[in-house]
This record gives structure tokens, C-alpha cells and sequence, in this order.
């Protein structure tokens, strides 16, 4: 079952040393370095899809996991996942589905 938005990024890009693809979601899991902000290789850990939190109501999950890393190989860059991702308790298909019945209602 394919729970993940971007798994059509994966495409053929080549990974750096200590990252894959997880079989699971497609997206890049593992251990890697890249170069902090004063000169100094630094080992960040790359967290895929499914290690994100699931929502609360249909149990996909919902985004990311807040306050972690991961690789995006379109870009070959790291990016942070703010605190503020977990926040929102339920997904989009979830909060429209909710929308939806309020209108009717």
C-alpha cells in the first residue's frame, strides 16, 4: 500500500554512502553526513515516510516525523522537519472529509 505522497520522486537518483531507499514508502532512510554550518562534517540521520506519525482517525500516516532530518535526492540537500508538523492530529483527507460533513450538516 502506497501511504506516501512523494514516492513518485524517487526516480534514479544515487544516494550518498550510508543512505537507501526503504522498501516500505521509497523514500531515503539511513545514516549520513553532510557539512555543518561551520565547516564540520556532521552525521545526520535520515528518517522515511513511514516513520512519521499516523492520524488519529484513518491511521495513514499524516506527515513526517517532527524534529527530525531526511535526504530529498532531487535536491541532494537535507531538510529539517519543524516541531510544528506534529501539531495537526488528523490528515488532510480526514480534515476535509470533516469540512464536508459540517457543511451538510
Amino acid at each position: 500500500m502506497n501511504e506516501n505522497p512523494e514516492r513518485e520522486s524517487r526516480g534514479p537518483f544515487s544516494l550518498p554512502p550510508g543512505l537507501s531507499y526503504c522498501e516500505r514508502c521509497g523514500t531515503v532512510r539511513g545514516h549520513g553526513f553532510a557539512w555543518g554550518p561551520d565547516d564540520e562534517l556532521v552525521s545526520l540521520r535520515s528518517t522515511c515516510w513511514c516513520e512519521g506519525p499516523r492520524c488519529a482517525r484513518c491511521g495513514r500516516v499524516r506527515s513526517r516525523r517532527p524534529i527530525s532530518d531526511y535526504y530529498d535526492p532531487p535536491s541532494a540537500r537535507w531538510i529539517h522537519v519543524p516541531h510544528f508538523v506534529g501539531f495537526m492530529r488528523v490528515c488532510r483527507a480526514c480534515q476535509d472529509k470533516e469540512v464536508e460533513s459540517d457543511e451538510t450538516a
